[in-house]
């Protein structure tokens, strides 16, 4: 003869609490981690963007015979100083409609709320006429700029923008 025994077929309190924090402390793990992938989509989003910048400079370069008539110089501030008035300065490569839209986008990547955060500079040494050296710098999120200029793209300090202007060559300083 078989017996009937009630069966408890739900969960005990304390199962569904582990359960509970088993999860909430995975979904910390998760959404820690997307943050810092979101801080890296960023940053690539910065340098993507500034190497846009560096092929308009080639192409200007390359029709030119330099990068532009005016200089513009910056020393190395933290916040920077320049503007993108100042960035789009006229009679130079940074004017191009389509360098501003790369630098509006990689300051959008860093800064969403539109506070400029990128540094230009146009140099010439003693005795040219044109600018024959530029930089763009922006800030990335591990908090050195990313710089590209008319020679390399590298990480620079916070405090490693320099030069430009009538007598001087646009340079980023090096890590």
């Amino acid at each position: 003869m078989k017996k009937f025994t009630k069966k408890n077929y739900g969960f005990s309190l304390i199962e569904l609490l582990v359960v509970i924090a088993i999860m909430i402390a995975l979904s910390a793990l998760v959404l820690a981690r997307l943050d810092s992938v979101r801080d890296e989509v960023a940053d690539t989003v910065v340098k993507a963007n500034l190497e846009n910048i560096r092929a308009q400079a080639k192409n200007y370069f390359f029709r030119n015979g330099n990068y532009g008539t005016a200089t513009l110089a910056v020393v190395g501030t933290n916040p920077p100083t320049s503007t993108l008035a100042g960035c789009s300065t006229a009679g130079t490569f940074l004017a191009g409609s389509a360098v501003s839209t790369y630098l509006v986008d990689a300051e959008k990547a860093i800064d969403p709320t539109s506070n400029w955060v990128a540094v230009c500079a146009l140099g010439k040494l003693v005795g040219e006429t044109n600018a024959t050296s530029w930089i763009v710098a922006v800030p990335l999120k591990s908090g050195n700029y990313w710089c590209v200029s008319s020679n390399y793209s590298r990480l620079a300090p916070t405090n490693g923008i320099l030069g430009g202007g009538a007598s001087a060559a646009a340079v980023c300083n090096e890590m």
